[in-house]
C-alpha cells in the first residue's frame, strides 16, 4: 500500500529540499525580518484576524460593541489607542467596498481545504485553511 509524505501546509511553510524531499518548518513568521521576532506584531495579527474572522457574521449595528468586548478580554494589556488602532484598521477593511462580496452574507470564514498534487511526479497532499472564502 502506497503512503503519502505529511501533507504539506502553507501556515506551517514546508519546504522540499533537493531530491529527498526533506521537509523543513520555518519557526517565525516569513513577513518579519530574519533577526526579529516581534511578539506584538503577531498578537496584533492574531487579534486582527480574529475580527475579521467573527465581525461579518455579526449584524453591522452590533459590531463596534461586540469588537470592543473581543479587544477588551483578549488586547487587555493594549493601550486603548492601541486597541482602537486595531479595531480601526478592522472596520476600514469591512466598510471597503472592494472587499464586500469577501465579507457578504454567505461567505465563510475559517475554509477547511485539503488536495492532491503531483511534485516532481510523485503525488504530494496539501491542506491547509482559507482565511475567508467568497464564491462569487
Amino acid at each position: 500500500q502506497d503512503h503519502l509524505p505529511r501533507p504539506l501546509t502553507p501556515s506551517g511553510a514546508a519546504l522540499l529540499i533537493g531530491d529527498e524531499a526533506e521537509q523543513m518548518v520555518m519557526r517565525r513568521s516569513p513577513v518579519l525580518e530574519a533577526d526579529v521576532a516581534d511578539a506584538s506584531a503577531l498578537e496584533r495579527g492574531r487579534v486582527v484576524h480574529k475580527l475579521l474572522q467573527i465581525l461579518p457574521e455579526i449584524e453591522p449595528s452590533e459590531r463596534d460593541a461586540a469588537a470592543r468586548r473581543y479587544l477588551e478580554r483578549s488586547a487587555a494589556a493594549w493601550q486603548p489607542a492601541q486597541r482602537d488602532a486595531a479595531l480601526g484598521a478592522v472596520n476600514t477593511l469591512l466598510s471597503d467596498p472592494r472587499f464586500a462580496p469577501v465579507f457578504a452574507p454567505g461567505s465563510a470564514a475559517e475554509v477547511a481545504l485539503a488536495g492532491t498534487l503531483a511534485i516532481r511526479g510523485r503525488p504530494r497532499v496539501v491542506s491547509g485553511i482559507i482565511d475567508r472564502l467568497a464564491v462569487a
